[in-house]
């Protein structure tokens, strides 16, 4: 089939793959392209909190992020990566990330004291089976907030056994190099629609 250029700018007769390497580059392409990422926001976390709320999802001090979605029809990708503890041997330390009221994602597999609804997909239970080490887990989500206001993610924590529960260091903590601290970094991206 030929190719043809008409009076109004459009082209036919063109397959896919049909123009020589290098004839689109980045420039060319629409601004806001679906799947485009639109904007980055991260938020890091170094210094270290502590709770020991047990039998109810408890926000982590400082541990959220929020972005300013440019359309409501857009996209959130992102990824929280933790770096926690426990106090106690074989203590667990469940996660989620909320917006608002709504999960957007889960790593509990079970928990008891009552809590039966967890909403979304499961990762599994955090573990700590030595209170001298820690633990690093990163979850990710996509998220459908279908607006245009502030939105913030935020990760809370969910225990069943009493104890301390931290974020960036490890159960045992000291100055000796054994016991080195780790830092957490809350990542959202818009992705246009």
């Amino acid at each position: 089939m030929p190719v043809i250029i008409n009076g109004s700018g459009s082209v036919t007769g063109l397959s896919v793959g049909g123009l020589p390497d290098g004839t689109v580059d980045r420039d060319t392409l629409a601004t806001n392209a679906k799947g485009s990422i639109l904007q980055v926001v991260k938020n890091a976390k170094t210094d270290v909190t502590s709770a020991t709320t047990i039998n109810s999802f408890t926000d982590l001090t400082g541990a959220n992020v929020t972005i300013t979605p440019s359309s409501d029809s857009n996209k959130i990708f992102g990824m929280f990566s933790i770096a926690y503890g426990v106090s106690t041997y074989h203590h667990i330390m469940n996660f989620r990330i909320v917006r608002g009221s709504s999960t957007v994602v889960s790593d509990v597999a079970q928990a008891g004291g009552g809590a039966t609804n967890f909403q979304t997909t499961t990762f599994g239970l955090r573990a700590m089976h030595d209170d001298n080490g820690g633990g690093f887990v990163t979850l990710t989500f996509y998220d459908a907030p279908a607006t245009t206001s502030a939105t913030t993610y935020k990760l809370q924590y969910y225990a069943v056994q009493s104890g301390t529960y931290y974020l960036n260091r490890s159960g045992t903590d000291s100055s000796s190099a054994n016991y080195a601290r780790g830092a957490c970094t809350f990542t959202v991206q818009e992705i246009a629609a």
